[in-house]
């Protein structure tokens, strides 16, 4: 790859997605020094730099594959007894215009909110977060981490969803029926029994009315960029 005499690359991830949206020429080289790391069993760096290809909007297509065909070791914790934050991507870190979901989201409009959340809870460092997105399920179960920034996946304790199993943390008699996502997280509540816990999530569907408290209720075309929600969140980390 050119200027591979340079200051490391994973190190000046700013001016290297800047790079990436401006040359394509770039992108190419980066994407085959992916390729090259791959090759040589260094997946830590490689996923890296997928990551600065990722939020450059480098062939999203491309670089999820190459994502999805690492094994990833990530150094996941329980967050037993911890306060555990569980996290929605789509209509909560970026909106979802389409509310039966038949659009590609633009590249651009990935994770827009996310700085929204890791403003807010830098003043919290004892919230981890747990992954209840589809994306947990779909792209590499916890490797959808890496999408996210440092900050916030330094925080990742796991996902609702347990590759071991394929499934969510229910009875195995429970595991071929369709789960709303309430019952997705309290099966995870009940497996780690946090010390408290907070949803923002876009998918609300048979919430109970009861459990409403443990809800930040984000609309898919605004996600996390609604005040309401913002507060809510607020409220529920003021009481911790």
């Amino acid at each position: 790859m050119e200027n591979r005499q340079d200051a490391p690359l994973v190190d000046h991830g700013p001016a290297i997605v800047a790079r990436i949206k401006e040359s394509p020429e770039f992108a190419q080289a980066l994407q085959d020094e992916v390729q090259r790391l791959l090759e040589q069993g260094d997946s830590l760096t490689a996923i890296h730099l997928l990551r600065h290809l990722i939020e450059g909007g480098w062939h999203l297509g491309t670089t999820q594959k190459l994502l999805d065909s690492l094994t990833i070791q990530s150094p996941l914790g329980h967050g037993w007894n911890e306060p555990l934050l569980y996290l929605d991507f789509d209509g909560v870190l970026h909106p979802y215009e389409d509310e039966n979901r038949l659009f590609e989201i633009p590249s651009h409009a990935l994770f827009r909110f996310e700085p929204l959340l890791k403003a807010q809870l830098e003043s919290f460092p004892q919230v981890k977060i747990v992954l209840s997105t589809t994306w947990a399920k779909n792209k590499s179960g916890s490797g959808a981490l890496f999408y996210l920034t440092t900050n916030l996946q330094r925080r990742v304790v796991g996902t609702t969803w347990d590759q071991e199993t394929r499934s969510y943390r229910v009875p195995a008699e429970d595991r071929q029926r369709s789960l709303t996502r309430y019952e997705q997280i309290a099966a995870d509540v009940a497996w780690r029994e946090p010390s408290a816990w907070f949803a923002l999530e876009d998918d609300f569907k048979d919430w109970p009315k009861d459990q409403l408290h443990h809800l930040g209720k984000c609309g898919v075309t605004i996600g996390f960029n609604e005040p309401s929600v913002q507060r809510a969140l607020q409220v529920w980390l003021d009481s911790l």
